[in-house]
């Protein structure tokens, strides 16, 4: 985890924020959010993968996000669990950098008919907590 923000370790440009040279986050195409904060898609410069970047402002009533970087770190590698690459600080907002999913659980229901998990949904989810 890294809380030394360098002027080498960010870039920023017209429509870029370039973190270690590696990751990318262009023009905030942002895919989600909520009270934890939003989430804009980008991607690995070396690799194309696309990913996720999870921003927690400053104004954030309970931070919590350098805590969620640390149990992800230690939880990867599980079924179920993205790959979290970077934590950093962007002036006094946090940024996790991660695997980009599939859709997320609100979505899931908002899609649904009847707006609700499906079975499958809510057994995936069991399952996984069970794992852990």
């Amino acid at each position: 985890m890294s809380n030394n923000n360098s002027s080498r370790e960010i870039v920023y440009t017209q429509d870029e924020v370039i973190i270690k040279d590696i990751y990318i986050l262009k023009n905030k195409e942002k895919i989600g959010g909520g009270s934890f904060g939003q989430i804009y898609k980008g991607y690995n410069k070396k690799t194309g993968k696309k990913l996720a970047f999870k921003m927690e402002l400053n104004t954030t009533k309970t931070p919590l996000l350098s805590t969620e970087y640390r149990i992800l770190k230690t939880l990867q590698g599980n079924i179920g669990f993205t790959n979290v690459y970077y934590f950093t600080t962007i002036g006094e907002d946090k940024i996790m950098i991660m695997d980009l999913l599939g859709q997320n659980l609100e979505t899931l229901m908002k899609n649904n008919a009847a707006h609700c998990l499906s079975l499958k949904s809510v057994l995936m989810c069991a399952v996984q907590m069970v794992i852990i």
